[in-house]
């Protein structure tokens, strides 16, 4: 056993030291409602941080998304200009394609819009 008592002892006992036990129970009252406080406040920084991280995984996920919706629209329009004129059919397939390109393309800006709408954010402060 060590005989000396370490700093960090001496400064908590200094801190107690000619206290009444009142005294020292209102000290230990004000340090466990400090504790509290800053346990609150980590755990809002932790859902705020939660938050922030899946936004940034759904904003990833829609830009990918629009990128392929992009390349499909310039494959279907390079596959509409070599494509022979005559043909009805593969024109109205391309048309029917750029149609749901275009709808999907509506989606996911909505989705977007969505994500950064400061309406309703939820903030409780």
């Amino acid at each position: 056993m060590n005989q000396n008592p370490s700093k960090s002892e001496n400064e908590i006992n200094g801190i107690y030291n000619g206290k009444t036990d009142h005294e020292v129970i209102l000290i230990l009252e004000t340090q466990v409602q400090d504790l509290i406080n800053n346990l609150d406040k980590s755990e809002k920084q932790n859902s705020s941080l939660l938050k922030t991280q899946g936004q940034i995984s759904v904003v990833r996920l829609v830009f990918i998304g629009v990128i392929l919706l992009v390349g499909g629209m310039v494959c279907m329009s390079i596959i509409s200009w070599w494509s022979p004129k005559g043909t009805i059919g593969i024109e109205k397939e391309l048309a029917f394609f750029e149609r749901l390109l275009l709808v999907m393309l509506g989606i996911l800006s909505s989705a977007v819009v969505a994500l950064y709408d400061q309406r309703n954010n939820g903030k409780e402060d």
